[in-house]
């Protein structure tokens, strides 16, 4: 993986707010990659767990609002992340060395999971606001 992570339509879901804060998310972690120093990596890791905190909780509202049935393992994987992000926060506050295998680890994620689940869930919305969808029938309801 090269050390930037160019943002491409590939990479949108069609939501734009969503899109907006995954663009913001590449943006952290190419910011990330290309640090240099350790000032700036404390900063660059502090947004990106602020961030990623901010972008999975609105997420996951809008995954459960919808009835998205993948929810659960959803959450589960943004944890797994925040976790990633935590552990790279605690080990530079402690003065440890965090690695570029870690970087790289953080932004294969981010790829990962923009290509694959929140595709999922972006797929799974363009179905559900068809005019045959759950959330289609229930506009008509309230309409």
């Amino acid at each position: 993986m090269s050390a930037i992570l160019e943002w491409s339509p590939e990479l949108e879901l069609g939501l734009g707010g969503i899109d907006d804060q995954h663009r913001q998310l590449v943006e952290l972690t190419n910011a990330l990659r290309m640090c240099i120093g350790r000032e700036e990596l404390g900063r660059i890791l502090d947004a990106l767990a602020h961030h990623t905190e901010t972008h999975f909780r609105e997420e996951e509202q809008l995954m459960a609002d919808s009835g998205f049935p993948g929810l659960a393992a959803h959450q589960a994987n943004h944890r797994a992340f925040s976790r990633r992000v935590s552990d790279a926060r605690r080990r530079h506050g402690a003065g440890e060395w965090v690695d570029i295998s870690s970087m790289r680890l953080i932004q294969s994620w981010l790829v990962e999971h923009l290509e694959r689940a929140d595709r999922e869930f972006g797929a799974f919305l363009v179905a559900e606001t068809r005019p045959r969808g759950t959330i289609a029938r229930l506009l008509r309801r309230l309409a």
